[in-house]
């Protein structure tokens, strides 16, 4: 999982946004979505991707799922399992 910077559509903004490495079941799926709506974003199925409005936001999002960026990150996210504490 990284941040990415988008243009929205319609509206012109910047926004930030954070992807899945790969498929979870619903009932993490809604975990995960509460988190993000916790953040300050939300899912949005059009780009299936979480959406924040700022980059703070957004990376507040990936502490909550217990990881962090760094700039030497490779782009590997550690277990999803672990996580979120299972």
């Amino acid at each position: 999982m990284d941040i990415n910077t988008r243009i929205h559509d319609k509206t012109g903004a910047t926004i930030y946004t954070v992807k899945l490495d790969g498929r979870v079941d619903r009932a993490r799926f809604c975990e995960i979505r509460d988190w993000a709506k916790n953040a300050g974003g939300y899912y949005s199925r059009f780009i299936h991707a979480f959406v924040f409005p700022t980059e703070q936001l957004a990376e507040d999002f990936l502490a909550s799922l217990c990881w962090t960026r760094t700039q030497d990150d490779s782009g590997h996210a550690p277990d999803l399992d672990t996580m979120l504490g299972y």
